[in-house]
């Protein structure tokens, strides 16, 4: 995902997650922050998201390979791969 110069990005400080009884489906509900001019971050909490269970297992799957991709950048920025 390419992030341009004006995409805002608000920073996951929590989350709750847990089925949600009667709809077969799994709530989140994510804890953020964003930011004002004078620098300090004011945390908001989102409204429940429902995700039925084949989502939840696609967003792992999808999650999992970008954490993956997100680790390999970082060792090829490693002082130890620089040699």
């Amino acid at each position: 995902m390419a992030l341009k110069d004006h995409t805002s990005v608000f920073p996951v400080t929590h989350w709750k997650a847990g089925p949600l009884p009667g709809y077969h489906a799994l709530a989140l509900k994510l804890t953020y922050l964003t930011h004002s001019a004078a620098g300090n971050g004011t945390e908001h909490r989102s409204q429940f998201f429902a995700f039925p269970p084949e989502m939840v297992e696609a967003l792992i799957s999808e999650l999992q390979k970008q954490l993956d991709a997100l680790q390999n950048l970082d060792k090829g920025n490693s002082p130890q791969a620089k040699h």
